[in-house]
């Protein structure tokens, strides 16, 4: 990993990002499905919606992934609805997922038992994480190397 490091700091700041980025996503991915793995099911909604969004800042040559339950989704029997289509009924599993991780009072007083998914899963995924980042190093450099490529050939 230091070599990747020492690689990323002699490139520009904005095809660093875009590097970074595939690096966050492919990192992503194991940290994703343990979590996935750990969700009690009830009826697969918090499951189906739990993802992981890559946010890029070009001028910094960073990139973060932010991982849990897709905010404003909505799900209905583990699958997601398109907007406007019967989400009256539907759960948004990004309103209720941290009653699941931290438990809750319950409505006649007492209290509901936590289930912790995303601290066990997150825990469980970071070794596989990184190993799958230098994966996502690969698919960056040869993604970045394509369109300028692309982009040189345009040119002429």
């Amino acid at each position: 990993m230091d070599g990747l490091v020492e690689t990323l700091k002699g490139i520009a700041a904005d095809v660093q990002a875009d590097v970074i980025a595939d690096m966050v996503k492919e990192g992503a991915k194991p940290i994703v499905r343990s979590i996935r793995a750990r969700v009690r099911v009830q009826d697969g909604n918090l499951k189906k919606s739990i993802v992981a969004v890559v946010r890029k800042r070009k001028r910094k040559g960073t990139a973060i992934a932010v991982i849990g339950p897709e905010s404003g989704g909505q799900y209905k029997g583990g699958k997601r609805l398109k907007k406007g289509h019967g989400q009256n009924d539907a759960a948004g599993p990004s309103r209720y997922a941290h009653l699941i991780e931290f438990g809750h009072v319950d409505r006649k007083g007492g209290r509901v038992k936590e289930f912790p998914f995303m601290r066990p899963g997150t825990a469980e995924g970071q070794a596989t994480a990184s190993a799958m980042m230098e994966v996502g190093f690969q698919k960056g450099m040869n993604r970045v190397l394509a369109k300028r490529t692309k982009k040189l050939l345009r040119q002429k």
